[in-house]
């Protein structure tokens, strides 16, 4: 549990309620005295839960590394001729 005060609460808004999101309960406190608690919903805390442990299952199979970062395109990128869409020659090819 964390003590902010008011004055910090207000000027970090933004992490303090990331951190609550992430289970940390944060307690307002104005001249030394509580007056307010910022703790997470349970159920944003059970989803947030279950999608960590399915990221861990996903991570653990044979063949899979993540870095966590954005994935990396290919040197050679395939360049389209004429003037169809993407999603256009997809939809011809599923036909």
């Amino acid at each position: 549990m964390t003590d902010v005060s008011v004055r910090d609460l207000k000027n970090s808004l933004s992490e303090y309620l990331r951190r609550a999101q992430a289970g940390e309960e944060i307690v307002v406190v104005s001249r030394k005295r509580p007056v307010a608690r910022l703790s997470p919903l349970q159920g944003v805390l059970i989803r947030k839960n279950i999608q960590t442990a399915a990221l861990r299952r996903l991570r653990a199979l044979p063949g899979v590394s993540w870095t966590g970062d954005k994935p990396e395109l290919p040197n050679k990128l395939v360049k389209l001729r004429g003037s169809k869409l993407a999603s256009e020659i997809v939809s011809e090819g599923r036909r």
